[in-house]
């Protein structure tokens, strides 16, 4: 059994308290996880992720561009333009004081999330700061 969230020592703490998770894997030949159940709702780390539904290219010094936008996009929907530069993700630049870009797979992580949950976009477009909330939603493959 495992509890997601409870610390034996202290007991629940802070994150449990919205969710707690309990998976029970059952083995029948010990090499493979058999049924799981859980109980309550998912905490947000174990909610499905989704995104935003955009195509990012890397130009001028590793900088992220909007591209393209999926056929679905929640980033287009919310006001995300072609050629947007993306700066910071929930208040938090993406670009060092160096001048580099945070990795490309730490910038996906930042803008991913559970579904229904409201990432904040800063973009830099044709020289002016413009700040974007976006709801992230699963994202259809094509």
């Amino acid at each position: 059994v495992e509890i997601r969230g409870y610390d034996p020592q202290s007991g629940f703490n802070q994150a449990s308290h919205a969710a707690v998770k309990v998976v029970i894997r059952c083995k029948t030949d010990g090499s493979a996880p058999g049924p799981s159940a859980s109980a309550g709702p998912l905490a947000p780390q174990d909610q499905p992720q989704a995104g935003i539904g955009v195509v990012w290219s890397v130009a001028n010094g590793n900088r992220l561009y909007v591209e393209a936008f999926a056929n679905v996009s929640a980033g287009q929907e919310a006001g995300m333009l072609k050629g947007d530069e993306l700066v910071a993700v929930n208040g938090a630049s993406i670009i060092r004081r160096d001048g580099s870009v945070v990795a490309f797979d730490e910038v996906v992580k930042m803008i991913t999330g559970p579904v229904g949950s409201v990432v904040e976009l800063t973009l830099n477009r044709n020289g002016s700061s413009v700040v974007i909330p976006v709801t992230r939603r699963s994202v259809p493959k094509t």
